[in-house]
């Protein structure tokens, strides 16, 4: 099957930084790219007032054996007004003719709705957060309602987005499925010290906590310092935070006037294998982030953390309250400060080991492997014009 992905949200090339992109999407393709012939056709917007595209130019690149073609697309500023010539020609120049178009995130669902109908081939598409919170306001609620009816299947990304999306747009549930995220099966390979790491849980020796993200506003790494700062003085903490991002000099600057900083470790962006080194010396996982998934809430899970999520986001119905981990509401503090208490002077260590154990067998269902075979599966099921699942 030729399968067209349309989506900006993907590498433009081998060189694109971890730092600036998600390779989520690529970790669905490389599994497809073994069976299905695929492309990836990655718009860039002309003129580029905010300078995301890092000197992209029309033409062809490749990751891992999957290519990407780079077209442009002009928008006129402050209107929602695009000339497609530009995909229109990369495409045909390729030779490529798709029989489906699976589209993700914001303007990309537009183009490819476009696109779909002048090929006259089915839409895949998908629903990110962003599409909930700004896709009426950047595409019009006329528009993307438009595009949804139009749409063969729906991939929500998340639990919580299929249940957001179901409760705004009812009348396409029937066409919708999760579309989920998956880790590299590598991160669940025993862990020798899982068991010692919490022994003489949780007072004879410093207890570590650890966030793993990009430093932005969403994730609320702020409320994070500004609960553990409020912990009982008699609880010897450490609180790591890998990643970078925007937020990063502020945060610095938060710890320091909380008078926390010398417990407070700023690693930076690091490699998958030096994040995953960070993990297995940490207790407990904190992100209360709004977002659409995160990886990294499976990445912890796998590495035997104790987990605190975000109640109704993207890790809300893989990580279940009290059973695999514990969720909280973003923005609450209150509801975290008293959350951590109890992890730590209500929770006794062998039921902290059932819920860690509890972790690593959900998780163990959500590597890439898995989460490309059910994308594929759900694409496959709608275009035969059976039910997604």
């Amino acid at each position: 099957m030729n399968i067209l992905l349309l989506t900006d949200l993907y590498p433009a090339d081998s060189e694109h930084s971890r730092r600036e992109i998600s390779y989520a999407l690529h970790d669905f393709i490389k599994p497809w790219s073994r069976t299905e012939n695929v492309l990836v056709l990655r718009p860039f917007l002309v003129p580029d007032w905010q300078r995301k595209n890092r000197q992209i130019r029309s033409g062809a690149d490749q990751l891992d054996g999957v290519e990407i073609l780079h077209a442009p697309v002009l928008k006129l500023p402050g209107l929602r007004c695009f000339f497609l010539a530009g995909l229109y020609r990369g495409l045909r120049a390729s030779g490529f003719q798709p029989k489906v178009i699976v589209a993700h995130l914001g303007f990309n669902l537009l183009f490819a709705s476009r696109l779909a109908r002048r090929l006259q081939v089915p839409l895949i598409a998908a629903v990110h957060l962003g599409d909930l919170k700004f896709g009426p306001a950047m595409l019009g609620e006329k528009r993307l309602r438009g595009i949804y009816g139009q749409a063969t299947a729906i991939a929500c990304r998340s639990q919580a987005i299929f249940d957001r999306f179901s409760k705004k747009y009812p009348e396409f549930q029937s066409k919708c499925f999760i579309a989920f995220s998956g880790i590299d099966a590598s991160w669940l390979q025993d862990d020798a010290g899982a068991a010692t790491r919490f022994m003489g849980w949780p007072g004879e020796k410093p207890l570590i906590f650890c966030t793993l993200a990009s430093l932005q506003k969403c994730k609320n790494i702020d409320g994070n310092l500004r609960v553990l700062a409020r912990l009982s003085p008699a609880v010897d903490w450490r609180y790591k935070i890998v990643g970078d991002g925007p937020e990063k000099s502020s945060l610095h600057r938060l710890a320091a006037s909380l008078g926390i900083a010398g417990r407070v470790e700023f690693t930076g962006f690091l490699s998958p294998k030096l994040a995953r080194h960070e993990l297995l010396a940490s207790h407990v996982f904190l992100m209360i982030s709004e977002d659409t998934f995160g990886l990294a809430y499976l990445e912890a899970m796998a590495c035997g953390l104790v987990v605190v999520g975000s109640r109704g986001y993207g890790i809300d119905g893989i990580l279940e309250d009290g059973k695999n981990g514990f969720l909280c509401t973003p923005g609450d503090q209150a509801e975290l400060l008293s959350l951590l208490n109890k992890i730590i002077k209500e929770t006794g260590l062998n039921e902290l080991n059932v819920l860690r154990n509890q972790a690593r067998e959900t998780v163990s269902r959500y590597t890439i492997e898995n989460a490309a075979t059910n994308y594929l599966k759900n694409i496959t099921r709608a275009l035969q014009g059976k039910r997604t699942e």
